[in-house]
């Protein structure tokens, strides 16, 4: 990144609550920082002082309603919360929001990764953003317009991969939720 870059644009500050261990996604939060000019900071429970974006890795539902409460944008993944995979199309279908990149409206997608992807179940309403054969697989709040869920899991990248090697057909579909949040 050249030095103007850097200059004009600030350094944007994340959240990230993870209350296992994030090290599988070190990779991949260190390539998004670069990329995108983000500052993760890493914590194991809600954190209570902290005015800024939150990636939810694993939460409780208790932490999920505080965030909601708070009104702070964060995106929720929900791979062990929801109904089990029930669907066997590896179709994505993407709906018509105005959340969604223009390009992606209407669209479908063939993923292998789409047979093994929850329903999301959350208590409030939502609008869907995708889904797989009428299950939603990745939904904004209708309250919170900025409070994403998905059931998309992120992509376990190796030390040694490089970001660009994940925007393809088979794991698109992991980046995209966390990469149309930031």
């Amino acid at each position: 990144m050249d030095s103007w870059h850097k200059c004009t644009n600030p350094m944007i500050k994340i959240s990230v609550i993870c209350k296992t261990s994030a090290d599988r996604y070190t990779t991949l939060f260190k390539a998004i920082s670069a990329l995108l000019n983000i500052k993760f900071h890493f914590f194991s429970e809600y954190p209570q002082n902290e005015d800024c974006p939150l990636i939810f890795l694993d939460s409780s539902e208790d932490m999920l309603m505080v965030a909601r409460e708070s009104g702070k944008p964060f995106i929720s993944y929900l791979a062990r919360h929801g109904s089990s995979p029930k669907n066997t199309s590896d179709v994505v279908n993407f709906s018509f929001s105005n959340f969604l990149p223009q390009l992606l409206c209407g669209q479908s997608m063939v993923t292998n990764e789409a047979r093994h992807l929850n329903g999301i179940e959350i208590s409030e309403p939502f609008e869907v953003l995708a889904q797989v054969q009428g299950l939603p697989i990745w939904v904004v709040s209708s309250r919170h317009k900025n409070q994403y869920y998905t059931s998309v899991s992120l992509p376990d990248l190796e030390n040694d991969n490089r970001l660009s090697e994940f925007f393809n057909g088979e794991t698109f579909l992991k980046i995209l939720p966390i990469y149309c949040f930031l």
